[in-house]
């Protein structure tokens, strides 16, 4: 009980703290801005509302000082795009409420099944359990199967390889033990990743809004920014830039380091993947279809 106590005080406390940082920035171009306490992923989020769509420049420039401010402080914070409204009291739903809550709700799932590989790894462990993805009403059932590989001789210190379809996720994880637990941050930060990859292409697959062309490729570069590669590759790199505290660009270039022999053309490919990443990342900012980054 008195652990329960304490962390609903550092939550108020975070909160008051927040609200009087927000108190004392000019918000030219927004019409209100609050925040919240996210208990499902323990993190505060900071929505807000404009009618003045010419202003972007100036609330974004804000918006990120405020989340500078913030990560100095050790609080972990997302702060949406805000919300364009035509008058300032009109209610919305905010950044198109119900995209954030399934986002929220695909959040849950891959905190879920993080928890429970992560679980398996420390015992060593490989495991196939059906596994039931709810979302919007609908349930959608796979088959979650992960191997395990010692390897203590390998050059890295892991490497995870995805694939599956509309019902399964199959994940082989390589790893030399003597660089655990050294690791397990970064190693916990790159399962999220492809866990949240894998999951985009079950989601693709079998929910209507999430549902894409799939198209044929020939080649690593054409794969790449196929479209039902580009969502998977850039949420699932989201959330790597959210758990190392990284911007999506540094995200992005460490991925390309990592699989930078998987390219035909590394120099070049890489400038053309990285650029239709990063538009699409913006644009569904901008639509109020992911979370904000950095």
């Amino acid at each position: 009980m008195k652990n329960i106590q304490e962390n609903t005080e550092t939550i108020q406390k975070n909160l008051r703290l927040i609200e009087k940082i927000i108190e004392q920035i000019s918000w030219g171009g927004l019409c209100n801005i609050w925040v919240d306490y996210n208990s499902t992923d323990r993190e505060y989020e900071i929505r807000s509302k404009t009618k003045y769509k010419s202003h972007v420049d100036e609330y974004t420039k804000e918006l990120e000082f405020l989340e500078d401010i913030l990560i100095k402080s050790d609080i972990r914070v997302w702060i949406f795009t805000p919300w364009f409204v035509e008058e300032c009291n009109d209610e919305v739903k905010f950044m198109n409420e119900d995209i954030t809550l399934n986002e929220s709700v695909l959040d849950r799932h891959i905190s879920v099944l993080t928890k429970f590989l992560i679980k398996m790894f420390k015992n060593r462990e490989d495991f196939s359990e059906t596994y039931t993805f709810k979302r919007m009403g609908e349930d959608v059932e796979f088959e979650f199967s992960v191997k395990f590989e010692e390897d203590d001789e390998m050059d890295d210190s892991y490497d995870i390889s995805g694939d599956g379809d509309m019902e399964t996720m199959n994940l082989i994880i390589k790893f030399n033990p003597k660089d655990f637990p050294k690791v397990m941050n970064d190693f916990v930060a790159e399962i999220r990743e492809t866990i949240t990859h894998e999951l985009e292409h079950i989601g693709q697959q079998n929910f209507e809004d999430m549902n894409v062309k799939y198209s044929s490729y020939d080649n690593n570069l054409e794969y790449l920014i196929s479209p039902q590669e580009v969502p998977a590759y850039v949420k699932g790199l989201i959330i790597r830039s959210k758990s190392k505290r990284q911007t999506l660009e540094n995200a992005m270039d460490d991925w390309f380091k990592e699989n930078k022999r998987k390219f035909d053309n590394p120099s070049e490919d890489w400038k053309i993947v990285k650029k239709v990443w990063m538009d699409w990342a913006k644009k569904q900012r901008s639509l109020g279809k992911i979370k904000k980054f950095k």
